[in-house]
This record gives structure tokens, sequence and C-alpha cells, in this order.
């Protein structure tokens, strides 16, 4: 069965739910149903940095 939306009607809906995000009305029940971790911190004086070149695949292809 297909739906007949006009242009315009679609538009309209794109334009309501970008704001409602925008305006965090979804954003707070996705957070408060995600249990996220206690992130981890470093502690000492003395770390073991290493500064290099690394390859970076940003295309999505290998």
């Amino acid at each position: 069965m297909l739906l007949k939306t006009s242009r315009r009607t679609f538009l309209k809906g794109l334009t309501l739910s970008g704001v409602a995000g925008s305006l965090g009305v979804w954003s707070f029940n996705a957070r408060s149903s995600l249990s996220l971790p206690v992130a981890a911190f470093l502690q000492g004086t003395q770390f073991d940095l290493t500064i290099g070149e690394t390859a970076v695949n940003i295309t999505g292809s290998e």
C-alpha cells in the first residue's frame, strides 16, 4: 500500500522533526535509556606518550 504524500507535507514533517530534535525533545529519552560506563582517567606524573603518523581511511572503502 503506497501512501500519497505531497512534497509540501514531506518538507513540513522534515522541518518539524528537525526542530524537535534540536530542542532536545527526543534526545532526553535516548540518553536516559543508555547506561554509560564511568570514564577512565589518568593518574600519576609520568606518561609514556608516543606521537607519530597513523594511516586513516575516511572514504569508507578498504
